[in-house]
């Protein structure tokens, strides 16, 4: 989807709302030659990544005293299996993270002493994360704890009538960046709420214990109990664990609420605070005598629950050179293909004499019980053509493929099967059907 709207900016303007992620991929491809057509889309993946370790690392250095224990922080963090996977693959979370992070720091480090001005820059700045994921707004409370924090230990810390001044300048900073999002959505100055409640009831998912697998646990391994540990053994300060605590459970208790696992990628951003626990609970939880072993035991497990991680979903499959040879393959020169999966880039960014058409957002836009199949079928009739044409079967390898779209698919195959003569390819993860004129 991402790699479709960098190289198909068109279709980007009116639907992709994580509005900063586009225009960085093509700032970043103007220096960055490496790694073929979607190159610039995964540096857009690893560069933000490794920088938000080292940033993290500088945050963890706000808490914590010794460098050598921060470090050990930001580097459970980085080979975490949430971080590792999104930072090689094309997504938005990393930047989000990188966006997060730097957020972060500038709170911390700000000169509060002088709150006027730190307030215009952080506000700037919380403004700035509506910009790189739409679902900022939910650390809003925890930007309020850490700047109180940050403010305790140069100053004064606010009071409660001016701590809520501070919440509601930060909250229409996040809804100033949503109006910026909007506007450059072509959607004009306005808040567009109905849009924010129409995104989270047709996403959500309900909630069980597979989801806390699949969004907590498994993409977070061990760092998932270093923040209860922490909160137990480390001895922190009643600001520390406010600002902690506010972070990240406002997000932990929505995102399982919504049970859209992403592989943890949601939770990216607001995990900041785990690798600044890390820190913390190595350098007040821990005796000297114990650190060694336990650090390098946790690191190590750390380190092999995200190989596991990044090998499992190699394994699984989907890998896009062999879809585009399969192509190129079986059309032999122009030709079109037809599709309706959101796990593949447009296979004209590689073969430019290939025309793919994505049914996915057809499908997505038409209602249960709507004709989809009687207005859909001319169309995609008049796109084959003669053929020869190509019919993306891998939709049928997808976990949320059964539904009313897949009763749609499977009704489309059916009139295909009877409009023109099919061959059909199998394959474990890109089966194919080649479609020519009777």
């Amino acid at each position: 989807m991402l790699a479709d709207w960098f190289f198909m900016p068109e279709s980007a303007v009116t639907v992709y709302h994580n509005v900063l992620y586009i225009p960085a991929a093509h700032a970043l491809a103007l220096v960055w030659p490496f790694g073929g057509p979607l190159g610039p889309l995964y540096a857009l993946s690893v560069l933000p990544t490794a920088s938000a370790v080292g940033v993290i690392y500088l945050c963890a250095r706000s808490f914590a005293r010794r460098r050598d224990h921060c470090a050990l922080a930001a580097l459970m963090f980085a080979v975490t299996p949430a971080v590792w996977f999104f930072a090689t693959v094309i997504e938005v979370h990393s930047l989000h993270l990188l966006v997060v992070s730097v957020c972060a720091l500038v709170i911390l480090e700000a000169p509060w002493h002088r709150p006027a001005l730190v307030i215009a820059l952080t506000a700037s700045m919380v403004s700035l994360t509506s910009l790189s994921h739409l679902t900022a707004p939910i650390l809003g409370p925890g930007w309020v704890m850490l700047a109180q924090l940050a403010r305790s230990r140069r100053a004064p810390p606010f009071s409660l009538p001016a701590l809520a001044g501070l919440g509601c300048i930060y909250l229409g900073a996040l809804i100033v960046g949503l109006l910026i999002t909007n506007v450059l959505r072509d959607k004009g100055m306005v808040f567009d709420a109905a849009f924010l409640a129409y995104s989270v009831n047709l996403w959500r998912k309900a909630f069980g214990l597979g989801v806390v697998w699949k969004m907590l646990i498994s993409p977070y391994a061990f760092l998932v109990v270093v923040v209860p540990l922490a909160f137990w053994h480390a001895r922190l300060a009643r600001l520390e664990t406010l600002a902690i605590a506010s972070f990240l459970l406002p997000a932990l208790a929505f995102f399982l609420w919504w049970g859209v696992p992403e592989r943890g990628g949601y939770l990216l951003g607001p995990s900041i605070v785990a690798a600044i626990s890390a820190a913390l609970l190595v350098e007040r939880g821990l005796t000297l005598r114990s650190r060694r072993f336990w650090i390098g035991l946790v690191l190590a497990l750390q380190f092999a629950a995200g190989a596991v991680t990044l090998r499992s979903f190699d394994a699984g499959g989907f890998q896009l050179d062999e879809r585009i040879e399969r192509i190129e393959r079986f059309l032999g020169g122009p030709g079109v293909v037809i599709s309706a999966n959101n796990n593949a880039p447009n296979a004209a960014i590689w073969l430019p004499e290939v025309r793919e058409y994505n049914l996915r957002w057809s499908l997505a836009s038409t209602k249960p019980g709507k004709p989809w199949l009687d207005m859909a079928l001319p169309v995609i009739e008049s796109l084959i053509g003669a053929g020869p044409a190509i019919l993306d079967t891998s939709y049928r390898r997808r976990e949320d493929a059964q539904g009313p779209n897949f009763e749609r698919l499977k009704a489309l195959e059916k009139k295909l099967e009877q409009n023109y003569r099919v061959t059909r390819f199998g394959h474990e993860y890109w089966p194919m059907w080649l479609l020519r004129a009777k």
